[in-house]
């Protein structure tokens, strides 16, 4: 864990201030492993338990709850995973820096939205709209972020930002299928 900052607080200030939660990260204050274990994992855990929960209250057999619980853990975390490391390799083509571990807690910190809203999802009737706000402002941190972390030119952010969260998206639908 970084001496400036506890895990809790970086939670709290990817929400409320996004660029210095991106610029702490930036500084190799966090170790990506860390990060991933004491931030990333628990978050993962939340949301596959939310979606698990929104999932319950539809299911007719609960028996396919629990594999519901581990397919959404398991892509969500393969996207965490295996996303970053793609993305990192198609850095240089927008004039972004190939940092792969920067690249790694750049991906978690957007996400966190996204996880923290899937989570949530599970006191929200099925039909609300509450991981696509979730997602929407992954995509918004992510852009705010790409700058900042690796040093992603202005004009280059959005084709960048847009790649990278198909990237994304594609990585946790293909380990759905």
């Amino acid at each position: 864990m970084s001496g400036q900052i506890s895990y809790l607080k970086l939670f709290i200030r990817v929400f409320s201030e996004p660029a210095l939660a991106f610029e702490e990260v930036a500084k190799d204050a966090w170790q990506a492993r860390r990060l991933f274990v004491f931030y990333g994992a628990p978050l993962l855990v939340l949301a596959a338990l939310g979606r698990m929960q929104s999932l319950a209250g539809w299911q007719e057999d609960s028996r396919l709850v629990f594999p519901a619980f581990l397919i959404q853990l398991v892509s969500t975390t393969a996207a965490l995973l295996l996303g970053p490391s793609l993305i990192g390799r198609l850095a240089p083509r927008f004039q972004s820096e190939k940092r792969l571990p920067e690249t790694f807690k750049m991906v978690l910190l957007a996400y966190t939205p996204f996880l923290a809203l899937q989570a949530l999802s599970a006191l929200f009737p099925p039909e609300w709209p509450i991981s696509l706000l979730g997602l929407m402002y992954t995509v918004f941190l992510f852009g705010r972020a790409a700058p900042i972390v690796l040093g992603t030119p202005g004009p280059r952010v959005l084709g960048f930002t847009l790649v990278s969260f198909f990237i994304l998206l594609g990585t946790a639908w293909l380990v759905n299928v």
